[in-house]
């Protein structure tokens, strides 16, 4: 999905660039280029910073915007999702964590690579987590 953003973006400033006169075509096309190599670079990062590690008893959510770190303990259900809701996820193919924090409830949306090897750490790392309706949540 972003590999394709990123060739989109690239196409669509190339014809951008080629549409306008030899000119300013001298002057735009260093623009676009610094622009879609800034962005690329912001994509791959994105990719590469993006990660989560269950531990213990802490699953923590690692993106470019930071390190999140959720108790296990804490965690009332994880469910597939399919929101566009901003969040640490590179796919649309996501799980909603819902979970307290300061007695108010949150919920983050992730999306591991392996989501049923993902719920079973989850399961592992807390018996009262178990598999209901297609989710993993407290009994």
């Amino acid at each position: 999905m972003i590999g394709g953003a990123i060739v989109f973006m690239w196409a669509v400033s190339i014809s951008i660039v080629m549409s306008l006169r030899p000119t300013t075509r001298a002057i735009t096309a260093p623009v676009f280029i610094v622009g879609d190599i800034a962005f690329t670079g912001l994509m791959i990062l994105a990719v590469w910073k993006c990660q989560y590690v269950v531990e213990s008893e802490v699953l923590k959510i690692q993106a470019i915007s930071g390190t999140t770190s959720i108790e296990i303990m804490e965690i009332c259900e994880v469910a597939p999702s399919r929101e566009l809701t901003s969040s640490p996820a590179l796919s649309l193919d996501r799980l909603k964590i819902t979970y307290r924090s300061d007695r108010e409830r949150r919920e983050i949306l992730i999306s591991p690579m392996d989501k049923d090897g993902f719920l079973k750490a989850f399961a592992e790392g807390n018996p009262e987590l178990r598999f209901c309706d297609g989710k993993l949540g407290r009994t």
